[in-house]
Formats: C-alpha cells, sequence, structure tokens
C-alpha cells in the first residue's frame, strides 16, 4: 500500500508538470458567434447558495447557488467544513447555464456544512466536459474542451462513486482538468466540465505550500487589481483531497487535506480573471 500511494504521488507530480490524455471530450452547444466577441467584458458577482448539514457517514448535495435572471455562470464553486470531509461534486449544473451544483461526503466524525457559490456574469459563455474510467487503486484524469479561440473562465467535475476523490482542478492551455485518485474495489468514472469565455483571462496562482500527511491546508491566488475574479481551482497531489474551491475577495480559495498517514504534499491555489 506504501509503494501505491508513492506511485500516485509521483503520477500526480507528472500530471501536474506534462497534462494528460482524455477520454470522451466534447465541445457542447453554446460558441460564441464571433460578433459578440468585442462586447463580452461585464461586471461577475459572486451568489452564495443554502448552507445544509452533511451528517457523518452521508454524502449530501447542497441547494444550489443560482445566478440573477439574465446572468450566466462563469465558474464557481463550494466549500465543506467540519468532520473528516471530501467536495465530490463542484459542477455547472447540466441544462442550465446559471446555476452551480455541489455534493459534500463526510466520511467521519462532526456533521459537516455544505454549500455552493457560483460566479455570474451577463457575458456570454459556452461549456465542454469530458470523462475518464479510473481503474481502482489508480489515479486517473480527464481535460474538458473549450471551443477554439475560448478559454476557460471556470470549471468543476463530478464522480461516479464516493471512492474517487478529486485532488486537482485546474487550467489547461484549451481546457479544464481535473484529476482524481479512486480509493475503491471497482472502476469509477471521473467527468471534468469547463466553462469557456472568448474574453482574455490571466490564470495567477498562489505560492506552492506544503501540506504535512493528515493535515489540512488552504491557500488563495489573487486577481490583478485591474481584475475581478471568474472561476478558479488549485491543484495537489493523489493523497490529497479537495475540501474547498470558491472565491474568495478578489481571487480564489482551495483548501485539501493530506489523507495519507506518512507522505507529505504540496498544493497551490489558481484563480481565474478578466477585465471587467
Amino acid at each position: 500500500m506504501r509503494y501505491l500511494r508513492r506511485c500516485l504521488a509521483m503520477a500526480a507530480a507528472a500530471l501536474l508538470a506534462a497534462g494528460s490524455t482524455t477520454a470522451a471530450a466534447r465541445v457542447q452547444e453554446g460558441a460564441v458567434p464571433a460578433r459578440q466577441r468585442a462586447h463580452v467584458m461585464a461586471q461577475h458577482t459572486v451568489h452564495v447558495g443554502p448552507t445544509v448539514s452533511v451528517p457523518a457517514g452521508q454524502a449530501v448535495v447542497a441547494p444550489p447557488a443560482v445566478c440573477p435572471a439574465g446572468q450566466v455562470a462563469s465558474g464557481g464553486g463550494g466549500e465543506i467544513t467540519g468532520g473528516s470531509v471530501f467536495l465530490t461534486w463542484s459542477r455547472p449544473r447540466p441544462g442550465t447555464t446559471g446555476t452551480w451544483e455541489v455534493r459534500g461526503l463526510n466520511a467521519g466524525g462532526p456533521t459537516a456544512q455544505l454549500h455552493a457559490e457560483v460566479v455570474c456574469t451577463t457575458a456570454p459563455h459556452s461549456r465542454g466536459s469530458a470523462n475518464d474510467s479510473v481503474p481502482p487503486g489508480n489515479g486517473g484524469s480527464a481535460i474538458a474542451p473549450c471551443p477554439a479561440g475560448q478559454v476557460p473562465s471556470g470549471g468543476g467535475y463530478d464522480v461516479t462513486g464516493d471512492s474517487l476523490r478529486v485532488t486537482l482542478v485546474d487550467v489547461q492551455p484549451a481546457g479544464w482538468l481535473a484529476a482524481a485518485s479512486n480509493t475503491g474495489n471497482g472502476p469509477q468514472t471521473l467527468t471534468s466540465y469547463a466553462v469557456c469565455s472568448p474574453a482574455a483571462h490571466s490564470h495567477p496562482r498562489s505560492g506552492s505550500l506544503p501540506v504535512p500527511a493528515r493535515q489540512t491546508v488552504e491557500a488563495t491566488a489573487p486577481c490583478p487589481a485591474s481584475q475581478v475574479v471568474t472561476g478558479g481551482g488549485g491543484a495537489a497531489g493523489f493523497p490529497t483531497f479537495v475540501r474547498a474551491s470558491i472565491p474568495s475577495g478578489n481571487g480564489w480559495k482551495f483548501r485539501v487535506a493530506n489523507t495519507s498517514p506518512d507522505l507529505d504534499d504540496v498544493m497551490n491555489a489558481e484563480a481565474h480573471c478578466t477585465v471587467p
């Protein structure tokens, strides 16, 4: 088991450095016509969904965070606190343009609290998704593509089983990467979701922070003073799983828990930013 954990950690480091191949990638409808691209700048505001309790041993989907009428999501996330807890979903709700939902797993300990947050704007956005089947005892990844000429403004993920725990949600040159570790006995599917914009975005990162074994650590990446946050994520190794990925001021906060009993890790946060 210790050898497997070390192999997963090494695989995560390689993934962070070089990216990975994906399966079943597709660009959804909704690409922004070229004639609209000169008029996509808009204010972005954060809207917070109701908080829900997650009892020990249960997984719960929080009430969604919803954009005002006439606005769409540029990104989103959620936070779960207390207990032995992980974000198993953080995604734009399928079939909607302005709704973000999260699901949290409390594997044990005190009752946890969970909520979703969404960044909303009037600027047009499109979506992409990709999925990957992850064998038991292995790590896997999926990169959701953006249409040509667009870049991620945010992104998310979901999983088909609670043994598949997400460790990395990160921008790529042409899409959105999610990576996860399968701690169970059967294959599970990881899906990555990209929210895409034709507007130019910057992607500042926080500095890398150590995550000692059995510890929880968070970092925040700020946007430049002239820009506003549209979404974000972060990265860590495969023994380290996501507990929060949400807007924080004019930046993005990423919190992870290292579940390894003996292996240290590193992490960082990433903000997606654009000119309002």
